[in-house]
């Protein structure tokens, strides 16, 4: 016999969205709705194998039965917006995977589901109905089953005619009955007053349908419910109406037209945009998908002109040309002469680590053209990670097969990846970010991170000794509050000593007990005076174990650290630093600035440090064009005493210190898009007064307002934001429905082009650096700050080269300007 699935697609999609995370892609689009649909689709044609398979969908939110009760699920609150516009990506992919799918005006999908059935029945074949609304339960029959989704999608439990015996004691048409008595508050169906699905079971099962209960009313129960059923007969009657699905709807279903059919090659390309990246090996199309190559890897024999893409793998160099050739060679000397050729214009993937493999081996790499892992990341900053095979599947459409790690055809891929991605590159404006600072910028940092910084490891451990004794002297004090010794860093002890000993007030709990982490303890101070202590002695713990402890096991023969730059990790542009991660440095605090003590000059050389002033005060003041702000950076004002002059309406030297401060907190916040909650809490003053503040500001700098405003309205329109040099971030929950997320989104809209466009200057001025003539070397990035090693006797004329060149890296309407310092150490620079 024939078997038939059709799926109830307004259910599964409905339910997937609510049990899944809001999962969205990098260029905005919400997916979890489809996702989860795709998943339950895969699964029940592996369990059913059906014959034919057919989806049903809603159409228009009035159906005939409005004509009947014109509040017919009206009480339903509106789709989200997350949701609304995964319909369209379902329709799509359902046409890309060759499945019907069945709306019609005036009817549901419930009916359409009826009709499909029933015409199944007629035909002989069984139909299983996928759904998570128990409503499509009525339909079962002989050859009509229902698979019902529990628990969001995740389990399902299969109904046949038995099943409803035993669940419900009943036939399944008299599911119609029972909920004709009890109604349906998801539907707004009103059903009779007073009368649950107890209640409305048992009258079914003594009375058969809704005719017999009224002919016995007198013998139907109490007199509450006899009167009950007494007055809402007639709703009770249209309730049965409106609850019962119509299995005769005008729609042509012709099952030869409903065999499941291969699913199209271009649904790869699909799954790739949606980033369905771990449902695409169950599409089982790759052979329709992917080139049909033979590819012949044969050694180099000769130097060729063109363009070619390089991998390297196991010491071995992988070479694929535009005649779709692969070419390797394990040779140190043909390696050397193939990096060395300018004729070669070469394509590769992380241009940095191809720089320290030949740097290893004194090779130096000519004519790299294009790194595909960097114009990854400027097309889809947002994502985690870039690999071959996911870069392969998303421009190519080419599922490569993850776990096996075949540079064969990686390199031949690797080269076809140019065109298109090169393409992209083009027209979304980022030619200058990956030619002349991205590429350029790889150099320098491969360079940095072979310098290195030089470490006193003695001052390490002495460090280390001092924290230790002092982390010995907090246990004392914390240990005299309790009535015994105990572990401090375990949170099971340390809260009963708190929270039990000592009867502080529970903030929050865990599954395992009281929660004792930071958030909770800054909460608790002032409290008692364990506290302080216990928020002391987590911060020594932390600097001992990971800086002074831990950058001693990271020091190399040379007496250096080489920490990792990586460009392709922040949404801003920022570079960040790893292993160690010399930009988290805590140095607002005392002991956090000590750390700093341990990064030296060798004997002979200085260490200097050029620090951009305000620079992203400056990119929003000529970003906005307020004219209070470039006025004042061009006077060469203090800009924080300026704003507060305005904002206070005080004189520019009447300005108070805590106006001052206030003014600072104000301007900075406003970079980060701080809500007048957000200022309050950093000055410490009531929330009316802190957006009087903000109030005030925007009043006299309309220009950012304007600004602000603006930016958030592009961003709505087109999904992202960009920096002056176009890096582009996409921002899809600008248009979320829900206020924190939106809110959240919007901060982010403000703040990215500015500290994108302040990380796009240093990484500039950090490469012309490179091609400027100074003999200063580069040595350490923290955000707005570069510090140099440069020759004792030779630091003044160097500084003001240095200095030049950041301050016209890139031209402003107001200018930028360089502080520095320079000492012995990172920590006394002055």
């Amino acid at each position: 016999m024939k078997k038939a699935i059709i799926i109830d697609g307004n259910s599964l999609i409905y339910r997937a969205f609510f049990a899944l995370p809001l999962l969205q892609t990098v260029n905005g689009e919400y997916t979890n709705g489809v996702y989860g649909f795709t998943t339950m689709l895969f699964k029940v044609l592996e369990e059913e194998k059906p014959d034919f398979i057919a989806v049903a969908l809603d159409k228009g939110k009035k159906t005939f039965r409005h004509d009947t009760y014109k509040e017919y699920k009206g009480h339903r609150p509106k789709m989200p917006t997350e949701l609304s516009g995964q319909f369209a990506l379902l329709r799509e992919m359902l046409e890309l995977m060759n499945i019907t799918y069945f709306q019609l005006e005036n009817y549901e999908a419930d009916d359409i589901i009826g009709t499909f059935a029933k015409l199944g029945q007629k035909e002989n074949i069984t139909t299983t109905i996928v759904s998570g609304d128990k409503d499509v339960l009525q339909l079962i029959d002989e050859k009509i089953h229902v698979l019902l989704t529990k628990k969001g999608i995740s389990q399902t439990i299969k109904y046949d005619t038995i099943k409803i015996q035993e669940e419900f004691g009943l036939d399944p048409l008299q599911l119609i009955q029972v909920k004709a008595l009890m109604g349906d508050s998801s539907d707004n169906i009103p059903g009779v007053k007073g009368v649950g699905e107890k209640t409305a079971l048992k009258l079914i099962k003594n009375y058969s349908n809704l005719e017999g209960v009224y002919e016995n009313i007198d013998k139907a129960g109490g007199p509450k419910l006899k009167e009950n059923l007494a007055d809402n007969k007639e709703v009770a009657f249209m309730s049965r109406e409106l609850a019962t699905i119509n299995t005769a709807v005008p729609v042509e279903i012709n099952f030869d037209d409903l065999v499941q059919r291969k699913f199209s090659p271009d649904l790869v390309a699909f799954f790739r945009r949606l980033e369905f990246n771990t449902l695409i090996p169950k599409l089982d199309i790759d052979e329709e998908v992917r080139e049909k190559i033979e590819l012949s890897c044969e050694k180099y024999k000769t130097t060729q002109e063109g363009e070619i893409s390089i991998l390297l793998h196991s010491d071995k160099l992988y070479l694929a040309t535009c005649e779709e050739k692969v070419y390797y060679t394990e040779d140190i000397e043909e390696i050397k002469s193939i990096l060395e050729d300018k004729r070669l214009k070469k394509i590769c993937f992380d241009y940095k680590a191809l720089l320290h493999y030949a740097k290893d081996r004194d090779i130096a790499v000519q004519s790299v053209v294009f790194d595909v892992f960097l114009a990854a990341y400027l097309l889809q900053a947002d994502k985690n990670t870039y690999s071959i095979e996911d870069l392969v599947q998303h421009y190519l459409t080419v599922n490569l097969p993850s776990d096996e790690d075949d540079p064969v055809e990686k390199v031949y891929y690797l080269y076809k990846l140019y065109s298109p991605m090169s393409e992209q590159i083009d027209n979304t404006g980022a030619n200058m970010l990956l030619y002349n600072i991205e590429m350029p910028l790889s150099e320098v940092l491969c360079d940095m991170e072979r310098e290195g910084v030089s470490v006193d490891k003695g001052y390490l451990e002495e460090l280390s000794c001092d924290l230790l004794k002092r982390l010995e002297e907090l246990e004392v004090n914390i240990w005299g509050y309790s009535k015994d010794k105990f572990n401090i860093n375990s949170p099971k002890q340390l809260g009963v000593v708190l929270f039990e000993e000592l009867n502080l007030p529970v903030l929050k709990k865990t599954k395992t007990g009281y929660s004792t982490d930071v958030s909770v303890l800054e909460k608790l101070q002032g409290e008692h005076p364990i506290i302080d202590h216990l928020l002391s002695y987590r911060t020594l713990a932390k600097l001992r174990s990971t800086y002074a402890q831990g950058l001693k096991s990271l020091i190399k023969q040379d007496d250096k650290i080489h920490t990792t730059f990586n460009q392709t990790i922040t949404a801003t542009g920022r570079l960040s630093s790893t292993e160690p991660n010399l930009q988290n440095i805590p140095i607002r605090l005392e002991e956090g600035k000590k750390i700093r003590k341990a990064f030296i000059a060798p004997e002979g050389k200085v260490l200097v440090s050029l620090d951009y002033s305000q620079i992203e005060l400056r990119i929003l003041a000529h970003m906005s064009q307020d004219k209070n702000l470039v006025d004042g950076f061009i006077k060469g004002q203090d800009i924080h005493q300026r704003t507060a002059a305005e904002v206070f309406g005080v004189e520019l030297d009447s300005v108070t210190e805590q106006q001052r401060r206030h003014a600072k907190a104000v301007n900075f916040g406003i970079v980060y898009g701080m809500s007048d909650f957000g200022l309050s809490q950093s000055l410490a003053i009531p929330r009316k007064e802190a957006k009087e503040y903000i109030d005030k500001y925007f009043e006299k700098y309309e220009g950012v307002k304007t600004f602000i405003d603006k930016t958030i309205a592009v961003c709505k329109e087109k999904g992202y934001v960009e920096t002056m040099f176009n890096r582009r971030r996409f921002i899809p929950e600008i248009n979320s429905s829900n206020f924190n997320r939106r809110s959240f989104a919007e901060r982010t809209a403000v703040n990215t082009p500015i500290q994108g466009t302040a990380a796009d200057i240093i990484k500039k001025a950090m490469v012309d650096f490179r091609c400027g003539s100074s003999e200063a070397k580069l040595l350490l990035q923290v955000h707005d700050e570069l510090v140099f090693l440069i020759d004792e006797d030779k630091v003044q004329e160097n500084i003001s080269q240095l200095i030049n060149i950041m301050e016209n890296t890139v031209k402003l309407d107001v200018p930028l300007t360089v502080d520095y310092k320079w000492g012995n150490n990172w920590m006394e620079l002055k």
